[in-house]
């Protein structure tokens, strides 16, 4: 079996094996990526191992905030990656926001040949760090899922011990209650039980149901009046509180309950019992509306899923009018010969060509000559320049020779050529268009 197979048996394994007190009644821990540093694990492997450890801490006892929602927080703050959020005052920032009650930072640490892994508990409302636990192993990853089992063992200690506590108190403080006695004996014993219920109901090591129940007893049992029963009431009413943790679908939509903004998803909330009415919008999206009912204790996770605003298709552009058909047009008369008047002889023709070529001649002397000097001037491109140089020479005897025959061609030529010895060019109508004739001698 590879690792991998092995640690998904184990966490598997968790649901069907008892662990401890009962699950998700214990304080709020929001449990943040595990760091690596130096065993080189597959980062799969190492999302496994948090999510495993989840796990077996809910099973301890624990309320632990999804491992999903903390690295869609993490990204929507911090960006595309959510492994930044290491340090300690990050995790306190956002376990805050989360309305957790604890953070959990883990790491494992390469050491020699071994590996070392770290579990720091903080918590977020004594601003202390409240306890630690450890364990070593070989950097394999079966070795180290057997020292995340130890972790969570160590972790989830306290609360077992916390609830054989408030389990004794409460044995206590039954025979406290048996016990009827004078009126002083019985205010004496009215303060006693007060004492056992607070010591129970503000310790938060102790699973939420059992609080609230032994206030509501204590509450059932001394009715007379009783100078706790105004602190009680507010105790309860803070127990009575539950998580309300809100995702949209896209992330980022801008969240209403009851109709107060209360932020961007994803969000979570503690707030009383009751219903709810939940409202999330984004520009782009449809507004998308819920109902959320909590019971006092418990979590709920709801989830807003917005639809995307399709642009209505144009409407289709009228289609024109059908053209008429053009008029017939009268037919046009064209003589079937013409003879331009006064055409060019051809030794002017022949001269002006002489000219301008040797113009161009003279144009590619000009740049021939700039190139040489460029290159001339250093030794590494010698023979660049010795190359433009005969470019020069020859586009310049070149030029000389094509402008003086241009210019010579131009004074020899008479303006007018003898008769019959013009050429001409007459377009002539065949009634599909205009056909050029060339005529004369050349």
């Amino acid at each position: 079996m590879t690792g991998r197979t092995i640690l998904l048996a184990a966490v598997l394994c968790i649901f069907l094996c008892p662990f401890g007190a009962k699950a998700g009644s214990g304080p709020i821990v929001a449990l943040f990526d595990m760091e690596d540093r130096g065993s080189k694990l597959d980062p799969d492997v190492l999302a496994n191992l948090v999510d495993y450890l989840a796990a077996r801490l809910t099973e301890g006892g624990y309320q632990v905030v999804p491992t999903d929602q903390i690295r869609d927080r993490i990204t929507a703050s911090k960006g595309k990656s959510h492994k930044t959020c290491y340090d300690q005052s990050c995790q306190i920032e956002l376990g805050r926001e989360l309305s957790a009650q604890k953070t959990l930072a883990t790491k494992i640490l390469r050491i020699g040949d071994t590996c070392q892994v770290t579990a720091v508990m903080y918590d977020l409302k004594k601003a202390t760090t409240e306890g630690a636990a450890t364990a070593e192993a070989e950097c394999e990853v079966n070795r180290l899922l057997t020292a995340v089992k130890q972790i969570a063992t160590k972790l989830c200690a306290p609360l077992k011990d916390a609830n054989r506590q408030a389990d004794a108190k409460l044995a206590e403080y039954e025979k406290l209650v048996k016990n009827v006695a004078s009126e002083k004996a019985e205010r004496e014993r009215a303060e006693k039980a007060w004492q056992q219920v607070l010591s129970i109901a503000k310790d938060d090591q102790v699973p939420m149901d059992k609080r609230v129940q032994a206030l509501e007893k204590y509450r059932a049992d001394f009715q007379k009046p009783n100078p706790h029963l105004d602190e009680l009431d507010g105790m309860l009413a803070d127990l009575s509180l539950a998580s309300l943790v809100i995702h949209t679908v896209p992330a980022g939509a801008q969240v209403s309950i009851n109709g107060k903004p209360i932020g961007k998803a994803p969000i979570t909330r503690r707030v009383k019992a009751g219903k709810y009415r939940l409202q999330a919008s984004l520009d782009g999206y449809k507004g998308s509306t819920s109902e959320a009912k909590l019971e006092a204790g418990k979590n709920l996770e709801v989830k807003l899923t917005l639809a995307k605003i399709v642009a209505a298709a144009p409407a289709p552009a009228p289609t024109p009018a059908p053209k008429a058909a053009p008029a017939p047009q009268p037919a046009v008369e064209v003589d079937k010969e013409f003879t331009p008047s006064r055409p060019m002889p051809p030794g002017k023709l022949w001269g002006h060509v002489a000219f301008w070529s040797g113009i161009g001649c003279a144009g590619l002397a000009t740049v021939s000559a700039v190139m040489a000097a460029d290159y001339g001037s250093k030794t590494e491109t010698i023979e660049d320049s010795k190359t433009w140089g005969g470019v020069f020479w020859m586009s310049t005897i070149g030029a000389v020779g094509l402008i003086t025959t241009g210019v010579v061609l131009w004074m020899i030529t008479p303006d007018e050529e003898p008769a019959g010895t013009t050429a001409g060019l007459a377009p002539t109508l065949d009634g599909n268009g205009f056909t050029f004739t060339l005529s004369g001698r050349w």
